[in-house]
């Protein structure tokens, strides 16, 4: 059997071109595989609203190396936690756009034309008067959604995990502002150089990064698809370690 220094926990299995089943055991300490996550230090804080969906997130730079998330809704809540050395460190930018507001003002355009065909009257006249009228709030109502659209357009920083290559952690630029989104994130980038110094060994950062992969699969936050598609990726590194 391979093993992948330290002791063991997480066992997966790959298969060889050959048709041979090998059996790689991966190390697993407590704090790397429990869904709970003591806090002993707090380093930074960020707390974001995410309007549209009413949710709230906290996101706590703890104990030098890790960054923990608190999601709150009306009707539910959840926390996980994420280990900073199995973060890219430069993360993709991605759009975010709230699309009803779109679709509220080509609803008007709607509204106006069925207002035409059904007004029930054969007086012209009084006809375009009603008309006018509705056009014109039509009008208004549409350029108020689509100042709204523009205005909610936003981008996300995105951090995906380093070699699996999935989506982990998404923070929003500018909120609550500048400032406090800046400095955060000046944090959790130095936490995340820190732990990267910490794991200098190649084969315990495949075996860390596919446990962080499963428990958080496990826990909801990240998809079966996902989950099976960086256990791919990782496992083939895991065969190119051992051919060199």
């Amino acid at each position: 059997m391979d093993q992948l220094y330290g002791q063991y926990d997480l066992c997966v299995d790959l298969r060889a071109r050959d048709g041979d089943r090998r059996n790689i055991t991966l190390s697993s300490s407590e704090d790397d595989y429990s869904d709970d996550l003591e806090v002993k230090e707090i380093y930074g804080e960020l707390i974001q609203q995410n309007k549209p969906r009413i949710v709230t997130i906290k996101y706590l730079v703890v104990n030098m190396y890790y960054v923990l998330i608190q999601e709150q809704t009306k009707s539910s809540s959840r926390k996980y936690w994420i280990n900073l050395a199995n973060l890219r460190h430069k993360p993709k930018r991605r759009l975010f756009i709230e699309w009803r507001w779109l679709a509220t003002a080509a609803l008007f355009p709607l509204i106006s034309a069925a207002a035409y065909k059904y007004i029930p009257t054969s007086d012209l006249s009084t006809k375009a008067y009603i008309m006018s009228g509705i056009l014109t709030g039509c009008a208004l109502m549409a350029a108020l959604s689509l100042y709204f659209f523009c205005r909610r357009i936003r981008y996300r920083h995105v951090y995906y995990s380093r070699i699996g290559n999935v989506p982990l952690l998404e923070l929003m630029p500018g909120r609550p502002d500048r400032e406090k989104y800046g400095r955060f994130r000046e944090i959790m980038q130095e936490h995340m150089r820190l732990a990267r110094e910490k794991g200098v060994i190649p084969g315990d950062a495949l075996a860390r990064e596919l446990r962080e992969h499963r428990r958080l699969n496990q826990s909801g936050v990240i998809s079966d698809t996902q989950y099976a598609r960086a256990k791919k990726i990782i496992l083939k590194g895991h065969s190119k370690l051992k051919a060199i």
